[in-house]
């Protein structure tokens, strides 16, 4: 299985779900790393992730990605992400990359891929997902936390946001210098 090659190469850095669906897909959510740390010399045991996938939302079909989401902190690691990921995401995914430092929603193709781009600043990925796809929490009552990726898959078919179309590089040009990410939690 994909994720259990992944766990090897020390890329599942956080598992929040990790499962299969009832249309035997596999479902994926958490953290994954995209650039791995150095290794700790005397512990013989790895750094944290130099970058991370967070949030990380991926439905699997034998070792194909067939829906991607999650959040990155800067427009400068989409081509790491794409150079570790790239190969199992299907052609005709659209990729919802949800990163701190985007200026503005572009929709983006870089090495094939279809990446739709949005700022990322406050609130959750699953969230932000949930307003971007029109997915209600009671179109997904019941149903198991993999099957709950199931429904956003098939929301995601229906994506079509009519954000400007632009190369990696004019992406690059709306980049916000500084950007930083709310976050909450308990005080």
């Amino acid at each position: 299985m994909l994720f259990d090659t992944f766990k090897e190469q020390e890329l599942v850095w956080q598992s929040n779900v990790s499962g299969e669906t009832s249309c035997s897909k596999y479902a994926f959510r958490g953290d994954l790393a995209v650039t791995l740390g150095d290794m700790h010399e005397a512990s013989k045991t790895r750094n944290q992730p130099k970058c991370v996938f967070e949030s990380a939302n991926i439905l699997v079909d034998g070792d194909q990605f067939i829906f991607v989401a999650g959040s990155l902190l800067s427009l400068d690691d989409i081509p790491a992400f794409i150079e570790r990921f790239g190969p199992y995401i299907a052609d005709d995914v659209k990729v919802m990359l949800y990163v701190v430092d985007a200026g503005k929603p572009a929709k983006v193709v870089y090495e094939g891929k279809q990446l739709y781009i949005s700022s990322y600043e406050d609130s959750t990925v699953w969230q932000l997902m949930m307003d971007d796809l029109y997915v209600e929490k009671s179109d997904m009552k019941g149903q198991s936390p993999e099957d709950k990726l199931v429904t956003m898959y098939e929301a995601c078919k229906d994506f079509k946001p009519k954000y400007e179309e632009m190369s990696y590089e004019d992406a690059l040009g709306y980049k916000v210098a500084g950007a930083k990410r709310a976050i909450h939690g308990a005080v």
